[in-house]
C-alpha cells in the first residue's frame, strides 16, 4: 500500500529529528481530543473538508500509538479485518438460522445483539 509506505518514511522522518511522542498516555489523550473535533465537526454540520482534516487528525494520533507501541500499522490492520470479517461472517449465519437476509429494519438493538452474539 503506497500510504503505508509513505507512513513508515514519515515517521522515520519524525524519529531523525526527535519529533516523537513521549508516552502513550500523551497519545491517549490526543486520541481523546481528536475524537471531540471529529464529533463537533459532524454535530455542527461543518464542511465535507472540516470534517475529512478532523477524521485524519484522528487517524493519524491512532497511528502513532500503533508506532508508538511498536506495531506493524499493516498488520493491526489484517488483524482488525481479520476479527471483523469474521464477526459479520457469523452474523450472517445467525441471521439465516432466524430467516433473515438482511438486517434492515430492524432497531438499532436488535442489530446489536446479532452483533454481540457474533463474538
Amino acid at each position: 500500500m503506497k500510504s503505508f509506505e509513505r507512513l513508515k518514511n514519515f515517521n522515520e522522518k519524525k524519529k531523525r529529528i526527535d519529533f516523537v511522542w513521549s508516552n502513550y498516555k500523551n497519545i491517549l489523550y490526543q486520541i481523546e481530543e481528536e475524537t471531540v473535533e471529529v464529533r463537533e465537526a459532524i454535530q455542527t454540520q461543518e464542511s465535507e473538508a472540516r470534517v475529512r482534516d478532523e477524521v485524519g487528525d484522528l487517524l493519524q494520533a491512532v497511528l502513532s500509538l500503533i508506532e508508538f507501541l511498536g506495531y506493524s500499522e499493516t498488520e493491526i490492520l489484517e488483524q482488525s479485518l481479520d476479527k471483523l470479517e469474521q464477526r459479520i461472517t457469523r452474523v450472517e449465519i445467525l441471521m439465516q438460522h432466524d430467516g433473515l437476509k438482511t438486517l434492515k429494519g430492524l432497531s438499532r438493538g436488535e442489530k446489536l445483539a446479532y452483533w454481540m452474539n457474533s463474538k
